[in-house]
């Protein structure tokens, strides 16, 4: 080009221009491999990538994992001086040996700001009578059957104690220390109009193919996360009323047509209904993925919904068979956020 061409104009960069030729070498090397391989080979390749890209995202997980937990000993000892009493709900399927084996229960009980246990049985076959001053063992198999996972913010709604506006939902599966829920405690009492948890999410922003589950992300953030996820969250109990008024957005044609569980995605319903009325759907909530809260060893042979794909095992059946469920579950919440943020928002509903 000539110096005539840029009169009156501002001339392109050096950073412009690497740009311009990473993108367009980008583009005849993906033209040049859509020529040499037929679809097949191009889905195989894709599917190569995908699992070496998972592989090593799990490498890296265990390795922050074991960071996080070495760092632990210089923490800072959290109080928690207020006045509110927590009340905790646990739902109990198809694990009742983890929590019985676990110290779940033992550290919940203990501890000076949780005021009740609601353990919800909803299997039949797994009720077992946990006896304890602070817990109440509720029959919640009717429920289980109507609506699934989501009876824990139906409970939330209808048995939590009125007084008691502060609630936490944990897994059976997971455990932690006394000092971790001060810790959750004292960061919630900062500002509740929000959902706090160690696990956040957020959503891919492009990229609306299966291979990206529809945008959904499995990896951790850290600080304000548009969704958290129910392993381990904290929210005020007026929340949950408002998770039932709004799920017929996305109830019948969406969380009905999945298989089971039913209500699977449940905590990104929630943390979208957070996000909708403390926001403006904003992303609100806020993770902590350096809590040290870990999943149980009594716990480490169950399947979970996901399909608990761990490691890489491509000569197993059982390995391929997980992966396509991992799959499955993770296209139908990539799918679910979406429509239910736009479902919310256009409700107007508030």
């Amino acid at each position: 080009m000539t110096d005539d061409y840029y009169k009156g104009k501002t001339p392109p960069t050096l950073p412009y221009y690497t740009f311009q030729r990473f993108r367009s070498t980008i583009q005849r090397v993906q033209i040049r491999i859509r020529e040499k391989m037929s679809t097949r080979s191009l889905c195989l390749f894709a599917a190569l990538i995908f699992m070496g890209t998972y592989l090593l995202m799990s490498t890296t997980t265990g390795l922050l994992k074991s960071a996080m937990k070495s760092s632990n000993n210089g923490k800072v000892e959290y109080k928690y001086t207020g006045n509110e009493k927590i009340s905790v709900i646990i739902m109990n399927y198809s694990r009742p040996k983890v929590l019985q084996q676990s110290r779940l229960l033992p550290v919940l009980t203990s501890h000076e700001h949780v005021d009740e246990i609601l353990l919800l049985h909803a299997n039949q076959a797994t009720k077992f009578e946990h006896k304890h001053p602070k817990v109440r063992n509720i029959d919640a198999v009717k429920e289980n059957d109507a609506i699934g996972l989501g009876i824990r913010f139906e409970f939330c709604d209808a048995h939590v104690k009125e007084e008691n506006e502060w609630v936490l939902i944990v897994d059976d599966d997971m455990e932690l220390d006394a000092a971790t829920l001060t810790e959750l405690i004292v960061e919630f009492s900062k500002n509740p109009n929000r959902i706090v948890g160690k696990w956040g999410r957020s959503l891919f922003s492009c990229c609306n193919t299966p291979l990206t589950f529809y945008g959904y992300n499995t990896r951790s953030v850290t600080g304000k996360a548009e969704v958290v996820l129910t392993k381990f969250m904290m929210m005020q109990q007026t929340i949950c009323k408002a998770f039932a008024d709004h799920s017929y957005l996305v109830f019948d044609d969406i969380v009905k047509s999945h298989p089971k569980p039913m209500w699977n995605g449940e905590d990104i319903f929630m943390s979208l209904v957070a996000n909708h009325l403390y926001s403006q759907d904003h992303p609100n909530n806020f993770a902590m993925p350096w809590l040290n809260v870990w999943e149980s060893e009594y716990s480490k042979d169950e399947r979970g919904i996901s399909g608990n794909v761990r490691g890489f095992q491509p000569w197993s059946r059982g390995w391929w068979k997980n992966f396509a469920q991992m799959i499955e579950h993770y296209n139908y919440r990539g799918y679910l956020w979406r429509e239910g943020k736009k479902r919310l928002i256009e409700s107007g509903r508030r």
